[in-house]
């Protein structure tokens, strides 16, 4: 009597870990898919608070507002992204692949923590979205689709 595992044995394991390993990538590309989203999401919260809070603060006597675009979101310092003071702004990124829709441009008056008008910022990316909500008292909101 010999030891040891038949051929038929050692393929029916390597096949039965091939497929675990293809399940466990295709789920964990699905998640970091949906991570990147999610993350993009919070940047541009954390970027519209912080403005929020440098308008109120009257930090440079001036407006404060946040610009998204495809890629970064812009923290600037002025009545809108066109008339911006370029010196101040703070760029921060996040994947490409995250696009943006609705109301790009969200600016606080000095003095307040309320925006001009309500906004809605939308992210996406494949199949998934999460809508950023400005309500009139500066609230910002996540609302995942």
């Amino acid at each position: 009597m010999t030891r040891g595992f038949t051929l038929v044995e050692m393929l029916v394991s390597v096949a039965l870990l091939l497929v675990i390993a293809g399940l466990g990538y295709a789920f964990s590309f699905q998640y970091l898919m949906s991570q990147q989203l999610h993350d993009a999401a919070y940047v541009v919260q954390e970027e519209l608070r912080i403005a929020a809070l440098d308008a109120f603060a009257q930090a440079a006597d001036a407006a404060h507002g946040v610009k998204v675009m495809d890629g970064q979101a812009v923290r600037f310092v002025g009545p809108s992204y066109a008339e911006r003071i370029v010196s101040s702004d703070k760029a921060v990124p996040f994947p490409s692949s995250v696009t943006v829709s609705g109301d790009d441009e969200i600016v606080f008056p000095s003095g307040s923590m309320a925006p001009d008008a309500v906004s809605t910022v939308t992210l996406s990316r494949e199949d998934r979205s999460v809508d950023l909500n400005v309500n009139a008292y500066g609230v910002v909101t996540l609302v995942k689709n």
